[in-house]
């Protein structure tokens, strides 16, 4: 299994997440269920945890990165005082029959955590994090979940 690697390429998660097809469809479905979609921006967004508290609507995820590379793409949900979050990378992998991209990335959960003069969603391990993540993928009716080898692919039902 692929695992998302710091930027002193120390092993961090494992990537047990894998989206093929067009990333606007997986948005989509998504925010249907009530996820908020971030394009993270690092500066931006380290700024934008300098100027916000606790009681903010706006309190961002501080990118992480792989290989040198922030997440592409973040989807988060919040519930009650935590947030869940899927981290996902755009991969330099094409399937040959497709013209689909392929993402690669993890689930988190987090907490809101004020350090350093910065208030920010702070990941926390806890273990019924992917299963949270993948009930609800389980109940798209446009997306298909497969379990393999401990990972999950999750791709866009093709449409006749």
């Amino acid at each position: 299994m692929d695992e998302r690697k710091d930027w002193l390429n120390r092993p961090k998660q494992t990537f047990q997440i894998h989206y093929h097809g067009d990333i606007n469809s997986l948005t989509s479905y998504l925010q249907s269920q009530g996820w908020k979609a971030t394009e993270p921006s690092a500066w931006k967004d380290v700024w934008a945890a300098s100027s916000t508290d606790e009681s903010s609507e706006n309190i961002t995820i501080i990118p992480t990165n792989n290989n040198g590379k922030i997440e592409t793409i973040i989807f988060s949900k919040r519930h009650n005082d935590k947030l869940l979050a899927l981290h996902l990378w755009q991969q330099p992998l094409q399937i040959d029959s497709s013209m689909s991209l392929i993402y690669s990335g993890h689930v988190s959960n987090h907490e809101i955590v004020t350090k350093f003069g910065l208030t920010f969603w702070k990941s926390f391990e806890e273990g019924s994090v992917l299963d949270t993540f993948i009930s609800i993928i389980k109940h798209s009716t446009d997306l298909i979940l497969v379990k393999n080898n401990n990972q999950y692919f999750i791709q866009v039902k093709e449409r006749p």
